[in-house]
């Protein structure tokens, strides 16, 4: 719902001072009359909602929150949102003057880009600084050299990723933009790689889990406020790393010492953001259950964990499930998935260095710490928690990226894989085991 290269490209000011848009738009732009989107009238919503208006509610957060369930029009077009299949729209503009100049296949590549609103051309001049100086029309130069080479048709495709982590794709030699918008987009291929951020907002965890891939039965107990984890999706934003989710785990998030005010001062500050929490519901009664409700429904998602303990703990399959439709009675629009844990992935650290032989189903999990530091995977995030492991983890420059150190390099070390500490761990082998309590 919010375009940060439209609302740069449309309001120049907020470009030129260095300001992060989406938080121009929160704390000023929406009073000021300004579009989140092509798709989005601020004054059209307001003009309309006059309940809206005079109660001082921001019109883009008022619609995600209850004006998309109420069919409530966002621009005089009545068409509401146009739906895409991934990332936001994109701000357009084509100089038809080269048409003629094109081949067949080549107005053919433009026809399905334009069809699906995916190359930014102001976005692409931008990035390729010899492409601007040199005055080529950025259309003709992607269709012609850029998507040979592998280059960005905007910031939330990246090719050289998806080779990476689509060894069928690259062994047949399909070009990776090509084969994401006529197969991969039908297939459910992600598009990049940092779609989702997780946070770990709580470090330890009722349970102590046999293969935890985040160390948290060995950890202090630790939960960290929202604002501790602001400095840094800040950071993120500005530079237009394409994140659409964030994800409250751990550890348990449910354990977190104030997790009311951790999910409303989330959603507060990042209104457009899809957030989700995950827990492996240790608190589950019908009585804590419509006391977490109303802070539940302030999410877009819950992820409750299965595991053989809790179907002990609370007597019966039968009485898990019966809470669980709770859940989703109480909170009838938020997604509630259940998903089971009776088996976990195997892993151990090795000192000596392998061979790599298949991608691994956590290396493009983001999570992120209170000191700014982002995991490469889960594993990554909590090694500091297993002692037994320093020698390993102490050889390893690239399982951690350091936020508060800048952003340069960013990309490229989230594009590696695999990276220095895949060499030394089994996650990759992805054998399951039965799920198990660690003893230690």
């Amino acid at each position: 719902m919010f375009d940060a290269n439209y609302y740069y490209l449309n309001y120049t000011d907020v470009q030129k001072a260095g300001t992060n848009p989406l938080l121009h738009f929160i704390r000023y732009g929406w009073r000021e009359g300004r579009n989140p989107s092509k798709s989005f009238d601020t004054n059209f919503y307001l003009s309309q909602n006059s309940d809206v208006r005079d109660a001082g509610i921001n019109p883009l957060l008022h619609y995600i929150r209850c004006g998309k369930r109420e069919q409530r029009a966002i621009c005089s077009d009545q068409g509401g949102v146009r739906r895409s299949f991934g990332p936001p729209r994109l701000q357009m503009s084509h100089n038809e003057d080269h048409v003629q100049q094109l081949t067949p296949e080549e107005s053919s590549v433009i026809n399905l880009l334009k069809k699906v609103n995916f190359f930014d051309p102001a976005w692409y001049l931008a990035q390729n600084e010899e492409v601007q100086s040199s005055g080529a029309d950025p259309w003709l130069h992607f269709v012609r050299y850029g998507i040979n080479e592998n280059r960005q048709p905007n910031p939330f495709f990246d090719p050289v990723w998806y080779l990476n982590f689509n060894k069928d794709v690259r062994n047949a030699g399909h070009n990776p933009l090509l084969h994401y918008l006529r197969h991969g987009v039908n297939e459910g291929r992600k598009a990049y790689n940092t779609a989702s951020i997780s946070i770990l907002a709580v470090e330890h965890c009722t349970n102590r889990c046999q293969h935890c891939s985040t160390c948290s039965p060995f950890a202090n107990k630790i939960s960290y406020p929202a604002s501790a984890f602001f400095p840094w999706l800040d950071m993120l934003e500005n530079v237009l790393v394409p994140f659409e989710y964030i994800a409250i785990t751990g550890g348990e998030p449910f354990l977190h010492h104030d997790i009311g005010a951790l999910v409303h001062d989330l959603r507060e500050r990042y209104p457009s953001k899809v957030i989700g929490i995950s827990t492996n519901f240790f608190w589950a009664n019908e009585n804590m259950i419509r006391m977490y409700a109303p802070m539940i429904r302030q999410l877009n998602g819950l992820l409750i964990s299965l595991y053989p303990n809790l179907v002990n703990k609370l007597g019966s399959l039968d009485r898990f499930d019966k809470l669980v439709n709770l859940v989703r009675k109480l909170c009838p629009e938020i997604a509630v998935e259940v998903r089971s844990q009776s088996h976990f992935l195997s892993w151990e650290l090795h000192m000596d260095k392998r061979e790599v032989k298949d991608t691994c189903g956590t290396s493009d999990c983001y999570v992120l710490r209170s000191d700014g530091k982002i995991s490469h995977c889960s594993i990554g995030v909590g090694l500091e928690n297993r002692p037994e492991y320093q020698p390993v983890v102490n050889t390893s420059k690239e399982r951690l990226f350091d936020l508060s150190k800048g952003i340069e390099g960013f990309k490229s070390w989230c594009l590696k894989y695999p990276f220095d500490l895949c060499f030394h761990c089994t996650m990759w082998r992805k054998i399951s085991v039965p799920w198990s309590e660690n003893r230690g």
